[in-house]
Protein backbone atom coordinates (compact mmCIF):
# COMPACT_ATOMS: atom_id res chain seq x y z
CA UNK A 1 0.00 0.00 0.00
CA UNK A 2 1.43 3.35 -0.84
CA UNK A 3 1.46 6.33 1.41
CA UNK A 4 -0.92 9.11 1.53
CA UNK A 5 0.22 12.09 -0.07
CA UNK A 6 0.96 14.86 2.05
CA UNK A 7 -1.04 17.71 1.33
CA UNK A 8 1.13 20.37 1.56
CA UNK A 9 0.68 24.29 2.02
CA UNK A 10 -1.95 26.07 -0.60
CA UNK A 11 -0.65 28.39 -2.79
CA UNK A 12 -1.79 32.03 -1.56
CA UNK A 13 -1.45 34.97 -3.75
CA UNK A 14 -3.30 38.29 -4.18
CA UNK A 15 -6.08 38.36 -5.89
CA UNK A 16 -6.51 39.92 -9.15
CA UNK A 17 -9.65 40.36 -9.51
CA UNK A 18 -10.15 37.68 -12.31
CA UNK A 19 -11.66 35.13 -10.19
CA UNK A 20 -12.26 31.55 -11.52
CA UNK A 21 -12.05 28.73 -9.91
CA UNK A 22 -11.27 25.09 -11.73
CA UNK A 23 -10.04 21.81 -10.29
CA UNK A 24 -5.99 21.27 -10.44
CA UNK A 25 -4.68 17.81 -10.82
CA UNK A 26 -5.14 16.00 -8.04
CA UNK A 27 -1.12 14.95 -6.18
CA UNK A 28 -3.10 15.64 -2.85
CA UNK A 29 -5.15 13.27 -0.73
CA UNK A 30 -7.41 16.31 -1.09
CA UNK A 31 -9.02 17.22 -4.52
CA UNK A 32 -7.83 21.21 -4.57
CA UNK A 33 -9.06 23.78 -6.81
CA UNK A 34 -7.30 26.74 -8.28
CA UNK A 35 -7.93 30.21 -9.46
CA UNK A 36 -7.26 30.87 -13.41
CA UNK A 37 -6.52 34.74 -12.62
CA UNK A 38 -4.16 34.26 -9.45
CA UNK A 39 -2.83 30.85 -8.76
CA UNK A 40 -4.45 30.76 -5.21
CA UNK A 41 -5.61 27.45 -4.41
CA UNK A 42 -8.57 25.93 -1.84
CA UNK A 43 -9.82 22.66 -0.60
CA UNK A 44 -12.09 21.78 1.92
CA UNK A 45 -10.35 22.12 4.41
CA UNK A 46 -10.28 25.73 4.23
CA UNK A 47 -13.30 27.85 6.11
CA UNK A 48 -14.09 30.49 3.31
CA UNK A 49 -15.75 29.31 0.14
CA UNK A 50 -13.96 31.01 -3.29
CA UNK A 51 -16.31 32.46 -5.96
CA UNK A 52 -16.03 33.21 -9.14
CA UNK A 53 -15.86 37.07 -10.27
CA UNK A 54 -19.12 37.05 -10.87
CA UNK A 55 -19.82 36.01 -7.36
CA UNK A 56 -21.10 32.49 -8.07
CA UNK A 57 -20.05 29.44 -6.30
CA UNK A 58 -18.15 27.21 -8.50
CA UNK A 59 -19.48 24.02 -9.33
CA UNK A 60 -16.39 22.02 -8.38
CA UNK A 61 -16.56 24.16 -4.71
CA UNK A 62 -19.96 23.00 -4.59
CA UNK A 63 -19.37 19.37 -5.61
CA UNK A 64 -16.36 19.56 -2.48
CA UNK A 65 -18.34 21.04 -0.33
CA UNK A 66 -21.33 18.85 -0.74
Amino acid sequence: MSPTPHPGPLAQEPCQSRCHWLPVEQTTRLPRLACTGCGSQWDRSQAWTPRDLDGSIPPGVQDLRG
